[in-house]
């Protein structure tokens, strides 16, 4: 409830089974898991770091994905809910909610909106 007494919107993003707080970007990946490669131990494999490192154009290093939800913070470049948007491999967090994947980074991590 907002001071004035008028409603206010608590959630952008009302088909999300969370609220994101913060400066946060819910992406759909294109992709089904962004996760870096790795072997059976659990370690990132050393073509996908140095992809990372070298900041190359290989599609280990970035991925791109839907924004489908955001935080109450956005910052001077905002993104909006349908974007298609660049980002690391390393960025944010999965999350597994109701069987769908999602992940949740923060504005900063995201590199670009295609257009």
């Amino acid at each position: 409830m907002r001071v004035d007494g008028e409603a206010m919107d608590d959630n952008p993003s009302p088909s999300l089974p969370f609220r994101p707080l913060g400066a946060r970007v819910v992406i759909k990946a294109d992709v089904e898991d962004h996760a870096p490669e790795t072997t059976q131990s659990g370690l990132v494999t050393a073509k996908t770091l140095a992809a990372a490192v070298e900041g190359s154009d290989s599609e280990d290093s970035w991925f791109v994905g839907t924004v489908v939800g955001l935080g109450p913070e956005q910052s001077k470049d905002p993104v909006h809910i349908g974007d298609r948007v660049v980002f690391s491999w390393a960025a944010g967090q999965q999350l597994t909610l109701e069987g769908e994947k999602f992940l949740i980074l923060h504005h900063s991590e995201v590199l670009a909106v295609l257009e």
